[in-house]
Order: structure tokens, then C-alpha cells, then sequence
């Protein structure tokens, strides 16, 4: 069986990598960039159709909160080190983002 252009034998183990759904180059310009403005962003982070998550709307509502307190605190935040990333095949993420941030004046 031939899948995307790679040979595989039969019985030859194959992983779903869950995580990479969001990062195809064949479907998202620079995939891992992150890029709120990005369009069209046919992400699958809550999944589809019957299996759309449920919590979709509080993980928005939670995010678009979490960011607007971090930038009405902060005029500034950029990445300070080396980003440690998650090791799995089931989700992409990052175990330790080391960041430098520059409070608001009058804060």
C-alpha cells in the first residue's frame, strides 16, 4: 500500500498522530507558526461533526480571557529560552516556555 508517497509493507505498524492534524504543510502555510489571524483556518482542535467537542466554547471563552488580562497587563511578552516541547503522539505542546514580559505603566 502506498500512502502519501511512502511504500508501507502489510502488517507494517502505523501511527495516527493525532497532533500533526493542525500542522500539514499541504493545508496551513508556515504550520507551525502560530498565527490567530491565519485564514482559512480549518483547524480540528475540537474535532468534527458528532464528535465536536463539547467544552469548545469554555476552552474559547477561557483562552480570549486568558489573553485579554495578559495583554492589558503586559505591553510586551516574547519568548525568553529555549522552548521545551511535550514528547507524544498524541498531542503538540510545549512542557516548559520560558517568557520575558514588560508590565503596562501604572500597574
Amino acid at each position: 500500500m502506498r500512502l502519501s508517497g511512502v511504500e508501507l509493507a502489510a502488517g507494517e505498524p502505523v501511527v495516527a498522530w493525532i497532533g500533526s492534524a493542525n500542522r500539514a504543510p499541504a493545508v496551513f502555510t508556515d504550520p507551525d507558526t502560530f498565527d490567530p489571524a491565519r485564514t482559512p483556518n480549518r483547524h480540528l482542535a475540537f474535532g468534527s461533526g458528532h464528535h465536536y467537542c463539547i467544552g469548545s466554547h469554555l476552552a474559547r471563552l477561557t483562552l480570549r480571557l486568558f489573553f485579554a488580562t495578559l495583554f492589558a497587563t503586559f505591553a510586551d511578552v516574547e519568548v525568553a529560552g529555549e522552548p521545551v516541547r511535550v514528547r507524544s503522539t498524541f498531542l503538540i505542546g510545549f512542557k516548559k516556555l520560558i517568557i520575558a514580559r514588560t508590565p503596562r505603566r501604572g500597574r
